[in-house]
């Protein structure tokens, strides 16, 4: 509970608070690439960040904005690229990692998939509720647009 309850109890609480509110411009959430890779030991933290990523897609079904980034591990700053051994079993593991520089980038891809969707919602367009346009992965040299279904 200590790794998930701040995750889904932070995200609940910020959304209540905002929902009889003039509606927001963005909902932007901060989650983990743990939730596609592998990673042995984390599965309370995936679970908290599995949570994030099914939350933006319920933001939504209630047509409000919500985007999520999974975020790599970052090669320049943070605790992998303090601890070596977490940096030596991230690389031994195939997981990516980017540069500080890219995060922004990064960050700045997710609020653009959030305003996409949102456009599309506005011109009348359903989608898939299976889909979450709002999630960006950062990985590699790229950020993917997860489409896949869940």
């Amino acid at each position: 509970m200590a790794a998930m309850q701040p995750k889904i109890a932070g995200t609940w609480n910020l959304n209540s608070a905002f929902l009889d509110a003039p509606p927001l411009d963005i909902f932007w959430l901060a989650s983990s690439t743990v939730t596609a890779v592998d990673q042995p030991g984390q599965g309370s933290y995936k679970a908290g960040c599995v949570f994030l990523e099914s939350f933006c897609q319920y933001r939504h079904s209630l047509g409000l904005p919500a985007s999520v980034l999974s975020i790599c591990p970052i090669e320049d700053v943070g605790f992998v690229a303090e601890n070596a051994f977490a940096k030596r079993n991230t690389i031994a593991q195939g997981n990516y990692m980017l540069g500080e520089r890219e995060f922004p980038e990064c960050v700045e891809a997710s609020l653009l998939g959030q305003w996409l969707h949102q456009q599309s919602q506005f011109e009348g367009g359903q989608g898939d509720m299976w889909q979450s346009k709002g999630h960006i992965i950062m990985h590699g040299s790229t950020v993917q647009l997860r489409s896949s279904p869940r």
